[in-house]
């Protein structure tokens, strides 16, 4: 009940009291002057009786002079009480007048603090609603944030698994090509070692796409789940108009916050794995084009030396040094590689690696 309406209430039992006091006041002193008034007329039949059994020569009886006395000061007790009566019917009035306006501002407050009822129920099941609303939103972050942990669990393992077959294939790059700058693989023998390494490459290099095509499904999950939580996150906004659900949508931006942090990391690790893929790319694509070029084992060797060599590059004439080959033979390997895109040669004659 709403504080002006218990006071309304309570001025009207108050003023409902005080009238019925004053109604007793009232009636107590009519019934005095009623009383007054008999034993007036009581006492003038006696003044009357008296009056007419003595002659006008008679002087009138002490008693009856006695109770003429009695009979004005009666009378002038009787005008008093009547003049209280009407003053305090007079007051009464007032307090009916005020007691009548005390109801009809009661009524109004009644009607306001029914419809304050209505309004109050309405909104309690409001936020019942928006609380079980808001439950099912805390529950679907829950799962997600479960899979976006088991995600980069299976992350976490697809790249130990990645970094793992990256060092495998990288052991076996350096040794393939310590094995050619040691070895000039001029027999029969070396060159079937070489075709076997082409071999073993190329089932690496399957391996590795299959890797790569793992990490593209996982980014796939991790980007849909962020979708998702984007959402949750503007329907928790539409939630954020009613007071009493301030703390828990705080609660829900926190836990939201957490969330974007580790979908970040998980961003962060994808970045990573671009940048070593397109490491790992550049080797695969050079070692693509010079599969179709091991069994020549010199071909091949002039690559390396050039590409060791680095810096200005190397000229014809040191790399015909280092091959032991006829020049014409320098240069028709030269122009091979150049075909293929793995090298390049200035004006001054200076060959280098193409990047």
């Amino acid at each position: 009940m709403s504080k002006d309406l218990k006071n309304a209430l309570d001025d009207i039992e108050s003023t409902e009291k005080e009238s019925a006091r004053l109604q007793q006041k009232i009636d107590r002193l009519e019934a005095m002057v009623e009383k007054q008034k008999a034993i007036i007329e009581e006492q003038e039949e006696i003044i009357e009786r008296k009056s007419n059994q003595s002659t006008p020569q008679e002087t009138l009886p002490p008693d009856v002079i006695e109770l003429k006395e009695i009979i004005g000061t009666q009378r002038a007790s009787i005008k008093e009480k009547d003049e209280t009566i009407q003053f305090l019917r007079g007051e009464r009035a007032e307090i009916k007048n005020e007691l009548d306006f005390l109801k009809k501002q009661s009524v109004k407050l009644e009607d306001k603090y029914d419809e304050s009822f209505d309004k109050i129920t309405q909104l309690k099941t409001e936020l019942a609603e928006k609380k079980a609303d808001v439950r099912m939103k805390d529950e679907k972050i829950r799962e997600l944030e479960l899979e976006v942990k088991e995600l980069k669990t299976y992350q976490d393992r697809i790249e130990s698994k990645f970094k793992k077959e990256r060092d495998e294939l990288q052991s076996q790059i350096n040794e393939f090509e310590t094995s050619l700058m040691d070895h000039k693989l001029m027999s029969t023998e070396k060159i079937s070692e070489a075709k076997d390494f082409a071999t073993r490459f190329k089932n690496v290099k399957e391996r590795y796409d299959k890797l790569i095509q793992d990490i593209q499904d996982l980014r796939t999950q991790v980007r849909e789940k962020d979708e998702k939580i984007e959402d949750l996150k503007a329907e928790l906004q539409n939630l954020e108009g009613y007071k009493e659900l301030t703390d828990d949508v705080k609660d829900l931006r926190n836990d939201m916050r957490k969330k974007e942090e580790v979908i970040e990391q998980l961003r962060d690790a994808n970045q990573e794995l671009k940048q070593n893929q397109a490491k790992i790319s550049k080797k695969a694509s050079e070692f693509d084009k010079l599969k179709n070029l091991m069994e020549e084992v010199s071909l091949f060797k002039a690559y390396l030396i050039i590409r060791d060599v680095g810096g200005k590059g190397v000229k014809l004439d040191l790399l015909k040094q280092s091959l032991g080959i006829p020049m014409v033979t320098v240069k028709k390997y030269v122009d091979r590689l150049k075909d293929v895109g793995l090298i390049k040669e200035d004006i001054e004659g200076r060959i280098t690696i193409k990047k």
